[in-house]
């Protein structure tokens, strides 16, 4: 077995053991200095008095000189060990080109270029177990499906019913979320049945959810020409008012079939598309 060589336990075996003997070279020089110092001292501290003191005090400076030696040793040569963890860097997320009629990936950003707001965004993971499709089919809507739960359109720069139960004509996309609520208020056949907010970009975006009634239109084609999308009797919604540096980008959440059908999913989807909209990034 190899002695050891902590410095706290040669210090300390040290201090509990000492010097035993001291040298007769020592004890004469201890003498001289005495006698020499008798001379100067002050009346009544003779050399046998100062003896039997002065050897516990030197063998105490003798110790420290020790101990502070063996400090700076154990200072130098001690490797300077850090106990913090190395931190590690964040993952950055996949970012690809949002496709053209293609499935997307769940937890990926895409890049929509086309859009006439440019744009990223990331497809939530709430939603793994089902294909999830990407259709940009112009420069001013594109769509993402969850397949069997419900599709999400999202509009720039297009033209809109003036009134979405009972449209008579289009109008421009209402240019902010206060905006949009008056839109949707002014359909008087629609019903909105909730609202809140929510930021995306660092702006406040307003989300409605509407239910048409039965008195709304029930035609499968477009009651006028040139709208972007419009509503049927029975259909609800989710309306997303999502400000952007300079209008008002509308995303609509629908049933599976956009028939009025596949509602019942609507609540699940709407969870996703939830995340899918915060996520939103605008170039400006």
């Amino acid at each position: 077995m190899t002695a050891t060589r902590d410095p706290d336990r040669l210090i300390q075996a040290y201090l509990e053991e000492g010097p035993a003997v001291m040298t007769d070279r020592v004890l004469d020089a201890i003498r001289d200095d005495i006698e020499a110092t008798d001379q100067r001292a002050g009346f009544g501290f003779g050399p046998w008095r100062n003896l039997p003191m002065l050897r516990p005090i030197l063998m105490t400076a003798a110790v420290v000189a020790a101990i502070a030696a063996g400090l700076v040793a154990y200072s130098t040569l001690s490797p300077n060990i850090s106990t913090q963890p190395t931190p590690q860097p964040t993952p950055l997320p996949t970012v690809a080109d949002f496709p053209v009629d293609g499935s997307l990936e769940a937890g990926t950003t895409y890049t929509v270029s086309r859009f006439s707001e440019p744009m990223t965004f990331t497809v939530p993971a709430l939603l793994t177990e089902t294909d999830i499709l990407g259709d940009s089919g112009d420069a001013h809507t594109f769509r993402v499906d969850l397949w069997e739960y419900g599709i999400a359109t999202f509009h720039d720069d297009v033209l809109v019913v003036d009134d979405i139960c009972n449209p008579t004509t289009t109008i421009p996309l209402p240019a902010s979320p206060d905006e949009v609520e008056a839109w949707l208020n002014r359909s008087t056949g629609a019903l909105m049945t909730s609202q809140t907010a929510t930021v995306v970009d660092g702006r406040v975006a307003r989300i409605f959810n509407v239910r048409l009634t039965p008195d709304c239109v029930r035609d499968s084609d477009s009651p006028v020409s040139g709208a972007a999308f419009w509503f049927q009797a029975g259909e609800r919604h989710r309306i997303y008012a999502i400000p952007t540096a300079d209008d008002t980008i509308l995303g609509v959440t629908w049933g599976t079939d956009f028939q009025g059908r596949g509602e019942q999913s609507l609540d699940i989807a709407n969870a996703a598309f939830n995340l899918l909209v915060r996520s939103m990034a605008f170039d400006q």
